[in-house]
């Protein structure tokens, strides 16, 4: 492992408690038992910025690629969004009636769910903040929560030793997971959704099966704590990190123990992957944030593979080899390899590259414009011009000259909406209203929009157009 440490910061004042990375590897946001949020370059793994915004201990930091925003939160009961290039206050919500320990975002950025002391699990709606619905099935605090990567489950864990799975659509409770002797702390989805990993305070690992609420193993090799779980990408491999500082990481398929290595003096706190930039982020106990090469791990079979053929030259030192023969025979193997993980690291990335493609354009694909009608429209205010109209249950205020809105209303059953319609991880979206005059055809925006700029996937249907 200490060949796989990129960069280190400095120790900070208190104790770290988590670590989220934007997708451009380019800064890492992590909370702190000072009340600050310090934005730590993994270049060089320098602090770029402190942010004073929270009255308490900053417990949770999450991040969504989609949006390209993070998500705060801590013991002031608050949820604050923050604009990920800018790093400026979005969006900030009086969430809970105690404090905050973890977020997750949905896989596309529109939720949030955050897990209290207060024993519920909250999702909110990230165009407006608004709370969607709450979860109160747990029976004391909650510690954990995460999205499956598909976006149609949320997991967490609590204070009353079990782990629960929801549906994302409307948080009713599908499976409870009961094993674990103490508290869960952390949880995560496999990438592929059949598998949920959790670890707790008895110092255990448990996977489990998503469709059912059977156990499929249990790694109880823990001398303290799980602290945090990560599948990597491949669903083969398992991070866990424990309050000895240790990383291990168990081969899932296998089930067994593939690399066990202290990376921090005392409790790993939290850990984030950037899997674009093939990095892992740690904090722990010592006060550090750690930037981490993980390259050999996220393709370690193809590396294997390539090194199987170069093995006679990490053998002992023979009789009749010199010390100095052993060591240049180690340092060629160790130079091999690194342009093996190079090489695997190229292939994977164009196979990644050839797979989003495909997959943007089955997105892509399913975009296509349609005609609504209004649910029904309001009285006409001719000092404001504004003409209210109500539109799949919420109503809207459409500025509209006098002689427009006079011939609107008279026309009004034959009035359309003009949106985008498309389908994301199987949810069928609707957005970006323009109300269309049915008579001069004049079109009138309305309600939230989402550009080009923000999301490739308009960008491209709008080029197609």
């Amino acid at each position: 492992m200490a060949q796989m440490l990129l960069h280190e910061s400095d120790a900070f004042s208190m104790k770290m408690t988590s670590v989220s990375i934007d997708k451009t590897g380019k800064n890492i946001l992590a909370g702190s038992y000072d009340k600050n949020i310090y934005v730590v370059n993994p270049e060089n793994g320098g602090t770029s910025k402190t942010i004073e915004e929270h009255d308490g201990f900053v417990l949770a930091t999450d991040y969504n690629a989609e949006k390209n925003t993070f998500a705060t939160a801590g013991w002031d009961q608050r949820i604050v969004i923050w604009d990920a290039t800018s790093l400026e206050k979005t969006i900030e919500i009086e969430a809970h009636t105690d404090r905050i320990n973890d977020l997750a975002f949905s896989p596309d950025g529109s939720k949030l769910a955050s897990a209290s002391d207060d024993g519920t699990i909250k999702v909110w709606d990230m165009m407006t903040g608004g709370e969607i619905y709450t979860i109160t099935d747990h029976e004391d605090a909650v510690t954990c929560v995460t999205f499956s990567k598909d976006g149609t489950l949320i997991a967490s864990g609590s204070w009353d030793n079990t782990a629960m799975v929801h549906a994302a659509s409307d948080g009713s409770l599908l499976h409870t997971y009961e094993g674990h002797r103490n508290t869960v702390n952390t949880i995560d989805f496999s990438f592929d959704g059949t598998m949920l990993a959790t670890g707790g305070e008895d110092n255990i690992v448990m996977i489990w099966r998503t469709d059912t609420a059977e156990m499929i193993m249990k790694f109880d090799y823990f001398r303290q704590p799980v602290t945090s779980l990560l599948f990597l990408s491949g669903d083969k491999y398992l991070f866990c990190a424990e309050a000895t500082g240790d990383l291990k990481i168990y081969n899932v398929v296998g089930q067994q123990l593939l690399e066990q290595n202290i990376i921090h003096d005392g409790a790993i706190n939290d850990m984030c992957f950037n899997l674009n930039k093939d990095m892992l982020v740690t904090t722990g106990a010592d006060n550090k944030v750690k930037i981490w090469n993980i390259a050999e791990y996220k393709y370690f079979d193809c590396v294997k593979e390539k090194t199987a053929a170069k093995k006679d030259l990490t053998k002992p030192k023979g009789e009749f080899e010199t010390t100095q023969q052993y060591e240049a025979r180690l340092k060629q193997f160790e130079a091999l390899k690194k342009g093996f993980i190079a090489e695997c690291t190229r292939e994977a990335k164009a196979r990644e590259k050839a797979e989003q493609d495909k997959r943007d354009r089955e997105i892509v694909a399913t975009h296509k414009y349609v005609m609504l009608p209004i649910d029904g429209v309001g009285t006409y205010n001719a000092d404001e011009r504004s003409l209210p109209i109500q539109f799949q249950g919420t109503m809207y205020n459409i500025t509209m000259d006098i002689e427009e809105a006079k011939s609107f209303k008279a026309n009004v059953n034959k009035a359309k909406v003009k949106a985008i319609s498309r389908v994301i991880n199987g949810n069928t979206e609707i957005l970006n209203f323009e109300l269309v005059h049915p008579v001069t055809a004049k079109k009138y925006p309305f309600g939230n929009w989402v550009t080009a700029a923000e999301d490739k996937y308009i960008r491209e249907f709008l080029n197609n157009q």
